[in-house]
């Protein structure tokens, strides 16, 4: 967004501006922020203060009050920077650094606030038995005041100290496994699962009959596959025959949530826990695969179809514990936060490429019509020159060789020169292994010849080459002959001329792929 700095300059409101940059100062903004929250988070409050203060759709947009409205919901109440606490008169207005609950962060630029440890204690020691959100309420705070986005990153702290509190009072207790067979130690092992009803022997596998707690959270898992689903719960699917695995599989399939009757749920095992650990990873990872999938097609898909997924993605309801924002589905799905925005918000974006492509489709029928006049193979030079007689339209031959070259349309009116052909077949089996790499320097003298060719026109029409050849080490001219043709014989020359400064032994001889450097007759040549 631009903005017209030299009028915002002289506004009293302004803290700093430049062309693409505004910042308002802290008490103006704490002045908007409490007008919108009294208003019911409305936008139009915004607009109205902004108005009454100098600022029209001409210097900020009259997008500007919607902008401010969405950052006050996902970041609060405004904080000061460390440069405007440090102005003198300045006083503490932050009801969340007053109310003692937060304070300025001590790392990082300190700009920004965090809790304060005597609230950080309180909120881990409450939750999970209540929500981040209950314990900031009880403590006086209004969470308008907090924002979106630090109540996320909160809420995440909170649960994720509460795993690792119940990872570390995990305890696996010792088994009395004397006297017992490697058979009988798989089958013991498979019975104390906690989602096992009951397990026995069927020939050399074991069979298991999992219980309904199993069926209510493995549904979700099937597209990982019926071998990892049982490694998640505990269970090595080489113990278990095919013909079971796939009778579990199946049932999974045919689960229904809806209709299910709740069946007897294992305790809080450490191994219920370990489970549902390994559960909510593999969740997870199953839930970003499906995102970098959505997300693989994007770039080549029309606008219309980008504007869809980018609605769906905006409509996606929060996550409440703050792990799935907005910001982790595009970076999942590599879509520009830019981009994204800008669909969004702009009708019109993309919309000269979808009209081009449209105009191609048309252009190709064209096309297609002057192809398809009486039967008879055209190049695109008859096609140019046909078009305004048959179709009574014009296109410019680069415009036509771009459509058809667009959608696969082929013509055989100037066929693939002979000569070439081969030089082509001759470099590709004669092309040598690039030694060098560019590193030039990694050598010493005499160790490494560069050999070129470059040519100048002179007089009428008339143009000279000239082949040389440089130790890249020393930079010293080795070699520079002189001709009318660039070919074989220059090249043989070049190497002639070579021998007068001779390389060591198993020098490296870099070239390029040209025509004549890949013949028989070179190749065989020994570089002295």
């Amino acid at each position: 967004m631009l903005y017209q700095t030299q009028k915002l300059k002289d506004n009293p409101c302004v803290y700093f501006v430049d062309y693409s940059q505004l910042e308002l100062t802290v008490d103006f903004r704490i002045r908007l922020f409490e007008e919108w929250k009294a208003n019911g988070q409305d936008a139009g409050s915004i607009a109205g203060m902004l108005s009454e203060n100098g600022f029209d759709d001409d210097t900020v947009g009259a997008k500007y009050p919607q902008i401010l409205s969405k950052n006050f919901e996902s970041n609060g109440f405004p904080v000061a920077d460390r440069f405007q606490r440090s102005a003198d008169g300045y006083e503490e207005k932050n009801p969340l650094i007053l109310s003692g609950a937060f304070e300025y962060s001590s790392n990082g630029n300190g700009n920004g606030i965090t809790l304060s440890a005597e609230m950080r204690h309180r909120l881990l020691e409450g939750y999970p038995a209540h929500t981040a959100e209950e314990i900031l309420m009880d403590a006086g705070l209004d969470l308008t005041d907090v924002g979106k986005i630090r109540m996320g990153r909160i809420e995440k702290e909170a649960r994720q100290r509460e795993q690792e509190k119940l990872k570390e009072s995990m305890m696996v207790m010792p088994v009395d496994t004397s006297g017992m067979d490697e058979n009988e130690l798989r089958l013991k092992k498979v019975r104390d699962n906690p989602y096992v009803f009951r397990a026995e022997f069927r020939g050399s596998n074991i069979k298991p009959e999992m219980t309904q707690r199993f069926y209510e959270e493995a549904y979700l898992l099937l597209p990982l596959g019926i071998d990892r689903i049982m490694k998640i719960y505990g269970i090595d699917p080489d113990f278990i025959s095919r013909t079971t695995l796939n009778a579990i599989s199946s049932k999974i399939l045919g689960y229904d949530p809806a209709r299910a009757v709740p069946g007897r749920k294992p305790g809080p095992s450490p191994q219920v826990l370990k489970t549902g650990f390994a559960r909510a990873d593999a969740m997870h990872r199953l839930i970003e695969i499906q995102f970098v999938e959505l997300g693989k097609p994007f770039n080549g898909l029309k606008i219309n179809q980008k504007r869809r997924i980018c609605r769906w993605i905006d409509s996606l309801p929060r996550d409440p514990q703050g792990y799935y924002t907005k910001e982790k589905i595009l970076d999942l799905m590599r879509i520009k936060r830019s981009t994204y925005y800008e669909i969004l918000e702009n009708e019109n974006y993309g919309m000269s490429e979808q009209r081009l492509a449209d105009q191609d489709e048309l252009d190709f029928e064209v096309i297609q019509r002057v192809i398809e006049y009486k039967g008879f193979e055209k190049g695109i030079r008859q096609i140019y020159m046909l078009m305004p007689r048959i179709t009574y339209s014009h296109m410019s031959m680069n415009r036509i060789r771009r459509i058809m070259r667009r959608y696969g349309l082929r013509t055989t009116i100037r066929r693939p020169h002979g000569h070439r052909k081969g030089a082509r077949e001759m470099v590709r089996k004669n092309k040598k292994a690039n030694l060098l790499l560019q590193k030039f320097r990694l050598h010493r003298p005499n160790e490494v010849r560069l050999t070129d060719v470059t040519y100048l026109d002179y007089g009428n029409g008339q143009r000279a080459y000239g082949s040389c050849s440089v130790d890249p080490v020393s930079g010293m001219l080795i070699a520079f002959v002189v001709s009318e043709k660039n070919d074989l014989q220059m090249a043989l020359d070049t190497l002639d001329e070579m021998d007068r400064h001779p390389a060591v032994k198993g020098a490296i001889l870099h070239s390029d792929y040209a025509e004549e450097k890949t013949m028989p007759k070179f190749m065989i040549s020994p570089l002295h």
